[in-house]
């Protein structure tokens, strides 16, 4: 059973791993190929309208429109590179990042959100902080595509020896054994993505919710003895 569960667990290791790897990959490609080719067509666009007189204001108008439709398909690029890989997770740490993420997603869906995130006091693994980015992350989704909630609390605290974190909103809720993998074969996924992370790093996950009562996450992830990636 050790030997197992050991396994399993490289194999869990591998594939996130293999998981992040991608995700900076394609971030990459967006920036270098399709984010600097939509910038580049923007100033084109804006430099073609300069040259126009004022007789052509119809010609003028459809430039212009062009021009933020294009600048608002480098903003999409942009807000899918920062959910691919935000910087800011690397640069200023987790609970900057879940607060980021929070802030930008939920409220620009009118939700009210309420966030108790403290610091770690020493620096995290990159394992456990990208690992609890992406549960808070998930959850989040979540939370935006099947609650209906109006108010959703997020808090990150840490002890001695572990990080834990929840996630809580007044939605719908949802029947949690009917929701596993397998009886949707949709959204569950990402569930089950959730507690695999958490218990990948020797930590726990568990969902609460029911039918009209909301959704609650809870976990607890150890900050020693985690394996890193490779």
């Amino acid at each position: 059973m050790e030997q197992r569960d050991r396994e399993r667990s490289v194999l869990l290791n591998k594939v996130i791993s293999a998981q992040e790897d991608e995700r900076k990959r394609i971030a990459r490609e967006l920036h270098d190929q399709i984010g600097q080719t939509l910038t580049g067509l923007v100033m084109q666009i804006g430099g073609v309208e300069a040259t126009l007189g004022d007789d052509q204001v119809a010609i003028k108008k459809q430039l212009s429109d062009l021009g933020e439709s294009t600048s608002e398909a480098v903003e999409e690029v942009r807000r899918m590179m920062s959910d691919l890989r935000p910087s800011i997770l690397d640069d200023m740490g987790l609970e900057s990042a879940v607060s980021w993420y929070a802030e930008t997603h939920l409220e620009r869906e009118g939700m009210e959100v309420v966030l108790d995130l403290h610091k770690s006091k020493a620096p995290l693994s990159p394992n456990v902080e990208i690992s609890v980015f992406r549960v808070y992350q998930e959850a989040i989704t979540n939370v935006i595509k099947h609650s209906g909630a109006s108010h959703v609390s997020i808090s990150l605290a840490y002890d001695d020896d572990r990080v834990s974190g929840t996630i809580k909103d007044d939605g719908v809720g949802f029947d949690v054994p009917a929701a596993r993998p397998g009886a949707d074969g949709g959204w569950a996924v990402g569930l089950l993505g959730m507690a695999e992370r958490a218990n990948l790093l020797g930590g726990s996950l568990q969902i609460d919710s029911s039918p009209g009562k909301g959704t609650t996450v809870n976990f607890e992830i150890p900050l020693e003895g985690t394996t890193r990636y490779e």
